[in-house]
C-alpha cells in the first residue's frame, strides 16, 4: 500500500500536536482513514469522507466540543479529500475523488439551523481544489481530474444570502494551490498543472467587497504549498518545484503594507499542514515524493513554528511521522484527524483525532478570575464585560481564531462594557482586556 500516488495527497491540511506547556487529548474515529475533509460551525466539528482500508467512505463524524458527544451522517457520494469549509450556519464538502483517481463535482451542504442536508454541483469535477469563505461568499477554486490529467481554472462562488451560484476564472488552470483569507481578500498561490506536471508561480487575489481579481507572483513556482494566516500576514510554506525538488521556501504577504518577503522552514517538504493558534503559525509534517514516479517515499514529524509576537522561528517534533491528516482549529484547540505513517513497506492509517489545547495568555479562560465576567457565553447579540471595580483605563480587543482583529474599543472609569456581536460571523473569538493592572483574555462563542 506504500506506493500511493503522491498527487492524491497534495491537498493535505494542517496537523498539530502538544508540546511545551500546552496539552493534548485524543478521541477515536470510527475507523482508520486519511484524506478527511474537516470544517467547524459553533461547537460542532465535522469530519467527512476519507480513504479507509476498505476504500473511500461517505461517513461524516460530528464532534460536539462542549458535550464531547458524537453524532453521525453521510455524504451523498463516498469520496476522499473533499474540500471542506464553513460559512455562517452552513458546512460544505465539495469535490474529491474515488479509489481510482476520478474526480467528483458533488457539493454536500449541511445547514446547522435546520439540520438538513442538500446537494449542489460544481461547474467541473475537481480534486485538489481550494475552498475559502468570508462574509456571505464561499469560493471553490481550481482543482482537476487526476485520472484524466486535466486541471481547471474555474472558481465556483456561492452566495449564502441569495443561495445562488456564479462563476469566475483563475489566471491559470491549476490544482494543489495554497489558499488563505486575510482582511478582505483571498489568495490562491502556486499550484500544479496535471497535464504537464508544471508548477505555477501565480497568486490569484480575490476581493470579497468588490468581487474583483488581481494577481501577484510567488518568488519560486511550486505546488503543494501549506498556507495559513497570522494577524495581517499570510505565509505560503514549502511545496515542490517543477523538477521534483522539494522546497523550504516561505513567501509572506503583508496585507497592511501590500508587500511580499521571503523566509524558510527548517525542512523542505511537500503538502505540510498549516494552522494558526495562540498567535503562532505551525507548519507540520508532510511528505517526500519521487520526482520520477510521484510515489511517496518519505514522511515527516517536523513542526516549524513562527511566533508572530517575537518574529522568531522554532522547531518541534510530532510523536510520529504523519501525512494525509486533516486539521481544523476551533478557539484555542486544534483537531487533527486521521492520516497515515509509513511503517516499512506499509502505510499505517490512523483512527485517532489528536485534540491540541493552547494554554498561552491569549486564550486563557478567565472563569476563575473574579475581577472580570463575560456573559452570556455563547452569545447571539450583546456581550457584557463586567468588572468587580471601576477600571480607569481599559482597552478591549477581539480577534478571531486566526488572530485577525475584529473589534477594538477603549474606555475609562468603566465597570461594564456592552459589545454588540450581531455583525460577527458565527464562531469562536478571543476577547483581550488590557488594563493598568495587566492583560486578561477569554474565549467566547458567537452562535445564532
Amino acid at each position: 500500500m506504500k506506493n500511493i500516488n503522491a498527487l492524491i495527497v497534495f491537498f493535505l491540511l494542517a496537523i498539530f500536536s502538544a508540546f511545551g506547556q500546552d496539552g493534548w487529548t485524543t478521541v477515536d474515529l470510527t475507523t482508520w482513514k486519511m484524506g478527511i475533509g474537516s470544517a467547524q460551525v459553533g461547537s460542532k466539528v465535522f469530519f467527512g469522507g476519507g480513504l479507509t482500508s476498505e476504500g473511500v467512505t461517505d461517513m461524516v463524524e460530528i464532534y460536539d466540543i462542549n458535550t464531547k458527544d458524537w453524532i453521525y451522517g453521510n455524504l451523498a457520494v463516498a469520496r476522499n479529500f473533499p474540500a471542506a469549509v464553513s460559512n455562517g450556519n452552513l458546512i460544505f464538502f465539495a469535490g474529491g475523488m474515488d479509489n481510482f483517481s476520478s474526480a467528483f463535482n458533488t457539493v454536500d451542504m449541511f445547514d446547522m439551523s435546520t439540520h438538513e442536508w442538500s446537494l449542489a454541483q460544481l461547474s467541473q469535477a475537481g480534486f485538489n481544489l481550494s475552498a475559502v469563505s468570508k462574509g456571505n461568499k464561499v469560493l471553490f477554486a481550481g482543482g482537476g481530474d487526476l485520472s484524466l490529467g486535466t486541471e481547471s481554472d474555474v472558481v465556483d462562488i456561492y452566495n449564502s444570502d441569495t443561495r445562488e451560484w456564479t462563476t469566475a476564472f483563475l489566471s491559470e488552470a491549476r490544482a494543489a494551490m495554497g489558499s488563505a483569507v486575510v482582511g478582505d481578500i483571498a489568495l490562491f498561490a502556486g499550484g500544479l498543472l496535471f497535464s504537464t506536471k508544471a508548477a505555477s508561480e501565480k497568486v490569484d487575489i480575490y476581493n470579497f467587497s468588490t468581487g474583483s481579481w488581481s494577481m501577484a507572483r510567488l518568488s519560486i513556482p511550486r505546488f503543494g504549498i501549506a498556507a495559513t494566516t497570522i494577524g495581517d500576514k499570510v505565509f505560503f510554506a514549502g511545496g515542490e518545484y517543477a523538477d521534483g525538488t522539494l522546497s523550504n521556501r516561505v513567501d509572506i504577504y503583508d496585507n497592511v503594507s501590500k508587500t511580499w518577503s521571503i523566509d524558510s522552514i527548517s525542512v523542505a517538504r511537500v503538502s505540510a499542514g498549516a494552522a494558526t493558534v495562540c498567535n503562532k503559525a505551525y507548519f507540520i509534517g508532510g511528505m517526500k515524493v519521487s520526482p520520477a514516479t510521484y510515489q511517496i517515499i518519505g514522511d515527516f514529524d517536523v513542526i516549524d513554528v513562527y511566533d508572530d509576537a517575537t518574529g522568531e522561528w522554532s522547531v518541534e517534533h510530532l510523536p510520529y511521522n504523519l501525512f494525509g491528516h486533516s486539521t481544523i482549529s476551533a478557539g484555542n484547540q486544534i483537531f487533527i484527524a486521521g492520516g497515515g505513517t509509513i511503517i516499512g513497506d506499509m502505510i499505517q492509517l490512523r483512527d485517532v483525532i489528536r485534540i491540541f489545547t493552547c494554554t498561552t495568555v491569549a486564550t486563557e479562560d478567565l472563569g476563575s478570575q473574579a475581577n472580570l465576567m463575560a456573559y452570556p457565553n455563547p452569545t447571539s447579540g450583546s456581550l457584557y464585560l463586567t468588572f468587580q471595580d471601576n477600571v480607569e483605563n481599559v482597552k478591549v480587543i477581539i480577534t478571531d481564531i486566526t488572530g485577525k482583529g475584529i473589534y477594538v474599543a477603549s474606555g475609562s472609569n468603566a465597570k461594564e462594557i456592552e459589545i454588540n456581536t450581531t455583525g460577527f460571523a458565527e464562531g469562536v473569538y478571543v476577547v483581550q482586556i488590557q488594563t493598568p493592572q495587566g492583560i486578561q483574555s477569554r474565549k467566547i462563542v458567537v452562535a445564532r
